[in-house]
């Protein structure tokens, strides 16, 4: 029977520490990246990103090492990789590349992963919207209590990562609502909308906005409510 024999190089030309510790290396800057792009996120969805990175690097280093293990069993009269230091300097604008690709999906991710909202932001932002809706309902002044719901709103989604910016348009308000929390955007817009009006328009403004502004805000405090 006929036993194929693997034979490990003896040689010094692949340096195996040297490649886990560049691994390591870029791990880290990835890491610290990834921390940069996702701080208001939770440390779960941060530790999630991190690992990830990790497991590519070690797929990707193995496979060298691998894909090397098999060409000297193949080839051994041929000149081995030479993985040193010295044979990888020549190779910085690739690493650099590489870490420039790597902050560029880190932050396209951070548009579209979405947002886990935790039992306690739950109740803390469904206490911030009954306290607008109460604020909206008795307020003598329709046209200020509605854009003053309309920053509380901003400022209480900020607070919680949700957004970035202070306040959005109606577009970005869409995108916010169907990109990184799940629920329907039409609320959504219909605050913007009638912050708008509010805010540009004339016109006195009557119960019937002040009814679709509590309509609005009892929606989205009833969706956030219902996320798993």
């Amino acid at each position: 029977m006929n036993v194929t024999e693997i034979n490990l190089p003896t040689n010094s030309n692949i340096n195996y520490i040297f490649i886990l510790k560049a691994i390591l290396i870029i791990w880290i800057i990835s890491s610290i990246l990834a921390l940069i792009f996702y701080f208001k996120k939770s440390i779960s969805t941060i530790i999630n990103i991190s690992l990830s990175i990790l497991g590519v690097f070690l797929v990707i280093g193995f496979a060298f090492i691998i894909s090397y293990l098999i060409s000297f069993n193949y080839s051994k009269n041929s000149q081995p990789i030479n993985f040193s230091a010295s044979s990888l300097v020549g190779s910085i604008p690739i690493i650099v590349l590489l870490l420039v690709l790597i902050l560029i999906f880190v932050y396209i991710g951070v548009k579209f992963i979405p947002v886990n909202i935790k039992n306690d932001e739950k109740v803390d932002l469904d206490q911030s919207i009954g306290k607008m809706i109460l604020e909206l309902r008795f307020s003598d002044d329709i046209r200020g209590a509605i854009m003053k719901v309309y920053y509380d709103l901003s400022n209480t989604l900020k607070k919680h990562g949700i957004i970035e910016e202070n306040y959005l348009t109606p577009r970005e308000f869409e995108n916010i609502s169907i990109n990184k929390i799940k629920i329907e955007s039409k609320p959504f817009e219909t605050i913007v909308n009638l912050f708008e009006e509010a805010r540009y328009s004339l016109h006195p403004l009557n119960e019937s906005h002040r009814k679709m502004a509590i309509e609005a805000l009892e929606k989205i405090k009833k969706d956030l409510g219902d996320l798993k």
